[in-house]
């Protein structure tokens, strides 16, 4: 039982009976939880199904309190309290640090909804703590995070994109992973990206706290607009969490028909609405406020074939896919970006060099090795000598005295071009001793 939804964007049937077993009305969930239980071996369920058993504890006495499973799936409740508590105390100091400096932060997704209450930390699992703050702040809000050892996964800021994701490791927990993610936002739904219509979220957002730190969530209007969003546009290791976030925003009793409606027009998303509310309202019996998609057979076509591209991986679309995406965008945020005043790309292009480098000082886990020596005052020259077998591309994070400083890359190595050279500028004071570099994995 893995087949498919005629929805693109659902998740496998199996999948989707357990998330029905959690969100459809009673009658409707019990005939599900039945389906799920005939369809999965208990013993070996995949990482998806995993992500919604603390769902499930909340609800699985009315659905069958005989079951065997039943004290299990209760008790994953604690695991994803772990788990939650784990990320966000990770993430507690950056959030702090934004409140000290009068950054106005909104919480969004799994995190919003534990800000607005707190016991959605028991059930609603997150695996990383996503975090918008106003697109004039969010430069000083990345060197905050870069000040407190967090890294740009991507090796930029978010500025000109409109998030981007920040990590660390941390102390090991056995129920939630070492690496910690914050992603930082500012802009909160994928179709709109680069107009100003996020803004609109501030003033309708609630106040609430996480671990005692003050931050923002968003509107039930809101929090659905970005649940259609993550809908469409899916990410690696998909767990569809977004359909709870959906279902809940809609019972929400301070859920505003019009207001939604109003804003899904104004960005220009009313087929994609359309879309995403119709399988919701079919599968999960949310009311049946579906918008009517609206405008000429022109916009109407390529939002249809935007909507059918932007679920595929980057690799599988054509070029008149990505220019459909890209007319797409174009004409609902207009032909800019939002402008930024702060550096965003800290990308530095390494060379190739010469064979006589004397012998490197420092090996890394990936075969390769280097070395590092002042070039004046206010940089330092880094040769790395790959390992005699790399080809192609390879990339390596520069730190500064425990602080992120720049993504190092090497573009086209292979067996005559196996030492390469960068100048990167040094803060002031800081000496080469303090520099290491850690592979990107690739």
């Amino acid at each position: 039982m893995t087949g498919r939804s005629a929805y693109p964007f659902a998740p496998p049937s199996d999948l989707e009976a357990l998330i029905r077993s959690v969100l459809a009305p009673p009658a409707e969930a019990k005939s599900a939880f039945n389906a799920w239980r005939a369809a999965t071996d208990f013993e070996n369920l995949p990482h998806t199904h995993f992500r919604w058993l603390a769902e499930l504890g909340r609800v699985v006495d009315r659905l069958d309190p005989d079951w065997e499973g039943v004290a299990r799936v209760k008790a994953m409740r604690k695991y994803c309290w772990s788990n939650n508590i784990h990320i966000l105390s990770t993430a507690q100091p950056a959030m702090a640090a934004f409140a000290r400096e009068g950054i106005a932060c909104l919480a969004l997704k799994g995190a919003g909804q534990m800000a607005r209450d707190a016991e959605v930390v028991q059930y609603r699992m997150i695996s990383d703590c996503d975090l918008m703050v106003a697109t004039d702040d969010v430069g000083r809000a990345s060197e905050l995070l870069l000040d407190l050892g967090w890294r740009p996964v991507g090796g930029r800021l978010p500025g000109r994109i409109r998030a981007q994701a920040f990590d660390r490791v941390q102390a090991s927990n056995s129920h939630a992973p070492d690496r910690i993610e914050i992603d930082l936002h500012h802009r909160a739904v994928h179709f709109g990206r680069y107009g100003r219509f996020d803004e609109a979220m501030w003033p309708r957002a609630g106040s609430g706290s996480l671990l005692g730190t003050p931050v923002m969530w968003p509107s039930a209007v809101d929090q659905a607009l970005i649940a259609i969003s993550q809908a469409l546009t899916p990410g690696p290791g998909e767990t569809f969490v977004w359909i709870a976030d959906l279902v809940r925003a809609f019972r929400d009793p301070a859920f505003d028909g019009d207001l939604f409606s109003a804003e899904v027009r104004r960005r220009k998303i009313d087929w994609h609405a359309h879309c995403v509310l119709g399988y919701a309202a079919d599968t999960f019996g949310i009311p049946r406020q579906i918008v009517k998609p609206a405008g000429a057979i022109p916009r109407a076509r390529l939002h249809r074939r935007e909507i059918a591209v932007i679920g595929r991986a980057r690799s599988q679309r054509s070029l008149v896919d990505r220019a459909a995406l890209f007319l797409a965008e174009a004409l609902r945020s207009g032909f800019g970006g939002p402008g930024v005043r702060h550096k965003t790309d800290f990308g530095v292009r390494m060379r190739p060099a010469s064979t006589e480098v004397g012998t490197p000082k420092h090996r890394l886990p990936d075969g390769a090795a280097w070395h590092g020596k002042p070039n004046g005052t206010a940089q330092a020259e880094i040769t790395v000598v790959l390992d005699d077998a790399a080809t192609g591309r390879w990339d390596y994070d520069l730190w500064i005295a425990d602080r992120w400083r720049a993504r190092l890359k090497i573009k086209r190595a292979g067996k005559h071009r196996l030492v390469w050279r960068a100048l990167v500028d040094m803060p002031d004071k800081a000496d080469v001793s303090t520099i290491r570099l850690s592979p990107v994995p690739r």
